[in-house]
């Protein structure tokens, strides 16, 4: 009991602490500032009267960032984040570590080779970024198709599209199922990516990153992620659009 209440206070601090310092959080500092600056951009491009006030009521306004359910979206994050730590991350079954694991096993297993020792080089370094990049937006594609697609996550699902106003804060209005399989499918299938590259190279590969993030996913927690779930409307190019999942608004 003990520590379950820990870890229950562990999680009511845990959005704080990751908007300071966690810079692998959606909702990190630097890339909440990104957001601002993209829709301060966006205001200087469409107002015909500029001012710093106008710009930032623009950015902020207080009916959308007050709104009862933007609150709403504040106390659903941090009740989220208690109930993810208490209960949730405990008792996966399935992370990104053990899926890599028994994918490597399983090529052993196939092949009757411990694997093929192949020199990593920079071209397996950028096809590993590359590739788990594409695992990751597959894992949120896919976990999003099946909450619009099967009735029961559907029912689960609707939570996140109930929000009437939409601030950035907005993607964590999920119901702790959403959550669930969101972390199951970002577990799996970069998990085995990363499975097969530890059966096909000698030595473990890492991707090109920022802040421990993969590079391609650092640069849209820094240039868009924020806008979808946003008052600003800011489109992202067709050609992205089109073939990006997670260029795709929720809402």
């Amino acid at each position: 009991m003990q520590d379950l209440g820990l870890n229950i206070v562990s999680g009511l601090l845990w959005p704080l602490a990751n908007i300071v310092w966690n810079a692998g959080a959606k909702l990190y500092w630097l890339y909440l500032l990104g957001a601002a600056a993209m829709a301060f951009a966006v205001y200087l491009w469409r107002a015909p009267d500029r001012s710093l006030a106008r710009g930032l009521r623009f950015v902020f306004p207080r009916k959308v960032f007050l709104h009862p359910s933007a609150i709403a979206d504040y106390k659903i994050l941090f009740a989220n984040s208690a109930l993810t730590l208490a209960v949730m991350l405990p008792y996966m079954l399935v992370s990104s570590t053990t899926t890599a694991a028994a994918v490597h096993h399983g090529l052993a297993a196939a092949t009757g080779l411990p694997g093929l020792g192949w020199h990593g080089g920079w071209g397996a370094v950028a096809a590993y970024t590359l590739l788990n990049l594409l695992a990751i937006d597959a894992a949120f594609f896919v976990a999003h198709y099946l909450q619009h697609r099967v009735p029961v996550l559907w029912e689960f699902h609707k939570t996140h599209h109930s929000a009437e106003v939409l601030t950035p804060f907005t993607v964590e209005r999920m119901h702790p199922v959403d959550q669930l399989l969101n972390f199951t499918m970002a577990a799996m299938l970069p998990g085995a990516v990363a499975g097969v590259f530890a059966f096909l190279y000698a030595g473990p590969l890492t991707t090109v990153a920022v802040n421990g993030l993969n590079i391609g996913l650092f640069l849209f927690y820094l240039f868009g992620v924020h806008l979808r779930h946003s008052h600003v409307w800011l489109m992202f190019p067709p050609w992205l659009a089109r073939h990006t999942s997670a260029a795709r608004p929720c809402i």
